[in-house]
């Protein structure tokens, strides 16, 4: 499977990489940074836009728009400000996901500003652009929390 890789938040262009995403990302070992309860979210924004991120996509000129986007080959989910002990959020993704291949892991601001995680679910292909909702929105309502979707 083809993914992309993007240098900082607001960076439009791609790397392709030709691996395995879910592969890549179990093996991935992210940037660290320092981030304390004294900081703003502001000052957390700052680092979260200097962070690499993964695209799960092919795009039309290696650039991250949505008039690029050709497919889509996995699901991006972010779990934000949720009033829920980590174990229990764990749980509810375990119970709502046991048939299914998922990365779970904390965003920049996990515990800065609340509970803030992103799920990432492989697909057994690629899908365009009219599937991605319907697709999203069932396994949402699967998992049964509210999320922003990427």
């Amino acid at each position: 499977m083809v993914f992309s890789m993007v240098d900082g938040l607001t960076n439009n262009k791609m790397t392709v990489v030709n691996e395995d995403i879910f592969d890549y990302l179990i093996q991935y070992g992210p940037s660290k940074f320092p981030v304390d309860d004294s900081y703003t979210k502001e000052q957390a924004d700052k680092l979260k836009h200097k962070a690499s991120y993964v695209v799960a996509g092919i795009f039309d000129n290696n650039t991250r728009t949505e008039t690029e986007l050709h497919q889509k080959s996995g699901i991006f989910l972010d779990y934000d400000d949720l009033d829920l002990m980590v174990t229990v959020f764990q749980a509810k993704i375990k119970e709502a996901l046991s048939n299914v291949s998922f990365i779970c892991y904390p965003t920049i601001k996990n515990n800065l500003f609340g509970l803030r995680y992103r799920l990432f679910i492989p697909t057994d292909r690629p899908f365009i652009e009219d599937e991605n909702k319907r697709l999203i929105q069932n396994v949402v309502n699967k998992i049964g929390l509210p999320c922003d979707w990427c």
